[in-house]
C-alpha cells in the first residue's frame, strides 16, 4: 500500500523522519528474523526432536520473509540516500 505522505501535506524533513523510523523497525525485524531462520534450519539440519520436516518449512517461510524484509529495507535506503544527495544537490546550487 502506497500513500503519498507529500501530498498529505508533510514536509520533506516529515517524510525523511518518518522513513529513519521505519528503517530502524525494519532492521530490528530483520534481525529477529535472521535468527529465528538460523535456529530452524539449525534445528531442521539437527532433526531437533523429530521436527526436521516442520522446522525445514518454518526455515523457508523465514527465510523468504528476511530475503523481503532485506528488498524493502534496501529500497528505503537507497531512497534515502537519494533524498540526502538532491539536498545536497540544492545546497550546492544555492551556493553558486
Amino acid at each position: 500500500m502506497h500513500i503519498d505522505l507529500f501530498d498529505t501535506g508533510h514536509s520533506t524533513d516529515e517524510v525523511y523522519r518518518a522513513l529513519c523510523e521505519h528503517q530502524a523497525r525494519d532492521a530490528r525485524t530483520l534481525r529477529i528474523l535472521d535468527i529465528a531462520t538460523a535456529a530452524a534450519l539449525i534445528g531442521a539440519l539437527t532433526d531437533f526432536n523429530g521436527w526436521g520436516m516442520g522446522l525445514w518449512v518454518a526455515a523457508a517461510f523465514l527465510g523468504l520473509s528476511s530475503t523481503r524484509y532485506f528488498v524493502d529495507t534496501s529500497n528505503r535506503n537507497f531512497l534515502m540516500h537519494r533524498m540526502d544527495w538532491d539536498a545536497a544537490a540544492l545546497r550546492e546550487a544555492a551556493k553558486r
